[in-house]
């Protein structure tokens, strides 16, 4: 960011005098992206001198595969299939059928149910129990890393819930 104004002028000169004679050398070398060929072809063809076009002129838009979004919309609402098919349905319509989804891998296994009653009013019981005890451990260590102050929060969730 150092420098006098000066030199930034400078600079900005040397750039804007390298790209201008810069981009027509490579327009007429036809080595510019096509979108860019062709902005400069038509542009100088404005002024009478001549550079390659691209072959074809590029789209001013990209087609996309899926016809609407209210399509994948519709089919997101409408279908019967569930999870992973039905992730796998919409992305092929909406990719025009150039999505994987659901080809590699498979549906996650349920866990089975909780180890404790749910809803519950939760607390460290509730953990201990869906840890199998290892939450009391985790309480115990808190405790006496804290030096006693982790247990004032515990009593505080007894005594809201009675």
């Amino acid at each position: 960011a150092g420098g006098s104004p000066s030199r930034h002028r400078r600079v900005a000169g040397l750039i804007v005098t390298g790209a201008l004679l810069g981009i027509p050398g490579l327009a007429a070398a036809n080595a510019l992206p096509d979108p860019a060929q062709h902005a400069v072809s038509r542009v100088f063809d404005n002024v009478g001198i001549s550079v390659p076009d691209t072959p074809q002129a590029p789209t001013a838009s990209i087609d996309h595969p899926a016809s609407t979004g209210a399509e994948i919309s519709s089919i997101a609402t409408t279908t019967d299939a569930t999870g992973v098919a039905k992730g796998a349905l919409i992305s092929s319509t909406a990719s025009g059928g150039k999505s994987q989804a659901g080809q590699h891998g498979s549906a996650a296994t349920p866990h089975g149910s909780a180890p404790v009653a749910t809803p519950n009013t939760g607390g460290t019981g509730t953990a201990d129990t869906a840890s199998g005890g290892a939450a009391d451990q985790g309480t115990a260590t808190a405790d006496q890393h804290s030096g006693g102050r982790s247990a004032a929060g515990s009593g505080n969730g007894e005594a809201g819930s009675a």
